[in-house]
C-alpha cells in the first residue's frame, strides 16, 4: 500500500514539474519577389500559405520552408479587397481578413470564407462588420485611427480581430460570429491591452486556448506575445522583444501555428514584409523574410 502511494505521489510530482522555458528564433529564408509585401500566414496539413496585401494580389501562395513558392491558387468570387491583411486556416476552411482600416473611414469591413484542401478553396461566405465603438468616419490623415486592424484569429465559431492603434500602442480585441453570414454584425469591444506596439499577425493555440500575436514598435522592434483566454477575460500574459535576437529591426507582420512537439515546445512560422525608408539621409532597408519560432 505504501509502495502504491508512493508511486502515485511520483506521477503527480512528475506531471506537476515546471519545464524549462523554451524561445528559439531563427531567419530560415527569403520570400521571393512576389512576396515582398507578405502580410497574413497560415499553416496547414504540412504546409505554409501566404498572400501580399497588395490589391492587385488576391491569390494564396504556398510557399515552402525555405521562403520559395511552390503554388498559387485562386480565390473564387473574391472580389478587388481594398485591405487584405491576415489570413487563417481551421477546420478545413480559409479565413480571409479584409481588415485593414488604416483612414479609418472604411464601412465595408469584412472576413471571407472558404471551404479549403490545400490546393482550392470553394463556396465563399462573406462576414461583414462594422465596429460599435467606431463614431469618427472622417479622418484625413494617414495612420491616425484607433480601428485599424491586421490581426485575425479563429478559435472555434468565433474570429478575433485585434485593433492596430496607432496612438496609443494598444490593441483591442473584438469578436466576429463565424455562424451568421451575410448581416451586418457590429462588433462590440472586449479588451483592450497595453501592447506597447502595433498588432500585426495573430494566430492560436488550442491547449491551453492562447492568442499569439506579432508587430513591432515605432522603432521597427519585432515582437511576438501570448494573449490567455479566460472566463475573466483576455490577459497579456507574456511579451517577448526580437531585435536582439534577430540583430535588427524587422516589419514582422504575420504568425501562424504550427503544432506542438514532443516536449511541449509550440513552432510557430513568421513572415517579415521589405521596408524601404531614408531617415535623417540614412537609407533603412530590411527583407522580406520567412521565420521559424519555438516556444514554451
Amino acid at each position: 500500500m505504501y509502495r502504491i502511494i508512493l508511486l502515485a505521489l511520483l506521477v503527480i510530482s512528475c506531471s506537476d514539474e515546471v519545464k524549462e522555458p523554451v524561445f528559439e528564433i531563427e531567419k530560415i529564408g527569403d520570400l521571393d519577389a512576389d512576396l515582398l509585401e507578405s502580410s497574413g500566414i497560415a499553416f496547414y496539413n504540412g504546409k505554409i500559405f501566404t498572400h501580399a496585401d497588395s490589391r492587385d494580389q488576391l491569390n494564396l501562395i504556398e510557399i515552402d520552408k525555405s521562403g520559395s513558392s511552390v503554388q498559387s491558387i485562386t480565390l473564387p468570387q473574391l472580389p478587388r479587397l481594398r485591405d487584405w491583411e491576415d489570413i487563417e486556416i481551421s477546420n478545413d476552411t480559409l479565413y480571409v481578413g479584409d481588415i485593414g482600416n488604416n483612414l479609418g473611414r472604411r464601412r465595408d469591413l469584412a472576413v471571407y470564407a472558404y471551404k479549403f484542401d490545400g490546393t482550392t478553396a470553394v463556396d465563399m461566405t462573406k462576414f461583414p462588420y462594422e465596429y460599435a465603438d467606431q463614431q469618427v468616419f472622417d479622418r484625413t490623415a494617414y495612420n491616425e485611427t484607433s480601428h485599424d486592424a491586421e490581426a485575425l484569429a479563429v478559435i472555434d465559431d468565433k474570429a478575433y480581430i485585434l485593433s492596430k492603434d496607432w496612438q496609443t500602442l494598444n490593441s483591442t480585441i473584438y469578436q466576429l460570429d463565424l455562424s451568421t453570414p451575410d448581416v451586418l454584425q457590429q462588433l462590440q469591444p472586449l479588451e483592450t491591452l497595453n501592447m506597447g506596439g502595433l498588432v500585426t499577425g495573430a494566430t492560436h493555440t488550442s491547449n491551453p486556448k492562447k492568442i499569439i500575436v506579432c508587430g513591432y514598435n515605432i522603432a521597427l522592434a519585432p515582437f511576438v506575445a501570448r494573449i490567455s483566454i479566460t472566463d475573466d477575460g483576455f490577459k497579456l500574459q507574456e511579451k517577448v522583444m526580437l531585435s536582439e535576437l534577430l540583430q535588427g529591426s524587422s516589419q514582422i507582420e504575420g504568425i501562424t501555428y504550427a503544432g506542438t512537439d514532443d516536449n511541449d515546445i509550440d513552432t510557430f512560422y513568421l513572415t517579415s514584409e521589405r521596408f524601404e525608408k531614408t531617415v535623417f539621409r540614412k537609407s533603412i532597408e530590411l527583407e522580406a523574410a520567412l521565420y521559424k519560432l519555438r516556444w514554451r
